[in-house]
């Protein structure tokens, strides 16, 4: 399958679509017209001249019935704020000494940060 990145590589065609027959048919057609429409020919072309621009036919294709699929951008869920980050921050950081030692007194302080942790992330 084609995987056409575009962009400078942070975003990549979602070829997956070319499941759907009508994307498929629609990327033939395409495909076919760039085809028809090329003055390569194998007699003169090379090789690389040949691959590049069949390359650059099935990706420009593609860019234009595929959807784009970005990379490198996270998604945030809307209750992931700083008011949540840094109790769990907290949280994380009285568990460590609980790990290490495993006392009753590490414990019930681990215990009394995630009570606290908790009603803050219900609010």
């Amino acid at each position: 399958m084609i995987s056409g990145k575009v962009d400078g590589g942070k975003n990549k065609q979602r070829t997956s679509q070319l499941m759907n027959p009508g994307v498929a048919e629609e990327y033939k057609e395409k495909v076919a017209e760039r085809i028809e429409n090329t003055n390569t020919t194998k007699e003169t072309a090379t090789i690389e001249e040949v691959w590049n621009t069949l390359k650059t036919i099935l990706l420009t294709a593609a860019k234009e019935t595929c959807e784009v699929r970005r990379k490198g951008i996270k998604k945030h869920t809307a209750w992931w704020t700083e008011e949540i980050i840094e109790p769990i921050k907290m949280k994380k950081k009285v568990w460590k000494p609980y790990l290490l030692d495993q006392t009753s007194n590490s414990y019930d302080i681990y215990k009394n940060e995630s009570k606290t942790t908790s009603s803050r992330e219900q609010k």
